[in-house]
């Protein structure tokens, strides 16, 4: 698992890098910034789902 949140983070970052870099030559509709938005919105959306998976498995093993 922690390696997936490793991997995710790193494509979360390169993901960003390249849209920043996107945005500074192409207009924020251009097909190829959105496109690479919407990855970013979905590697995020992930992150945030194993996240809170993981923190869920924690209090359950607590409360156990």
């Amino acid at each position: 698992m922690l390696l997936k949140f490793k991997f995710l983070n790193q494509k979360i970052k390169s993901f960003k890098l390249l849209l920043h870099v996107l945005l500074r030559f192409k207009r924020p509709t251009d097909n190829i910034v959105v496109i690479c938005s919407q990855h970013l919105d979905e590697y995020i959306v992930e992150y945030q789902k194993m996240s809170n998976n993981s923190n869920n498995d924690k209090k359950h093993k607590k409360l156990a």
